[in-house]
């Protein structure tokens, strides 16, 4: 299935998988596959049941931004 990334709201990269969550009971590891995985740091992951257009993603993370501007001031 189509896999599409964005960083900070912003489309990033896309590309397919030949993961399929609705058939399978594993769990779903996000940064590593087998035996190699990333070194880098993860924060605020989200994953969907459907696919978001460009819009919604930005519409989101920018509520995010300003939820966790109004707590944090």
């Amino acid at each position: 299935f189509p896999v599409t990334i964005y960083e900070n709201g912003t489309y990033d990269t896309s590309g397919n998988t030949n993961l399929n969550l609705s058939d399978s009971n594993d769990p779903m590891y996000i940064g590593g596959f087998s035996t190699a995985y990333t070194s880098g740091l993860f924060d605020e992951i989200r994953v969907w049941n459907r696919s978001l257009t460009n819009t919604e993603i930005n519409n989101t993370y920018q509520l995010e931004l300003i939820l966790y501007n109004r707590t944090n001031s």
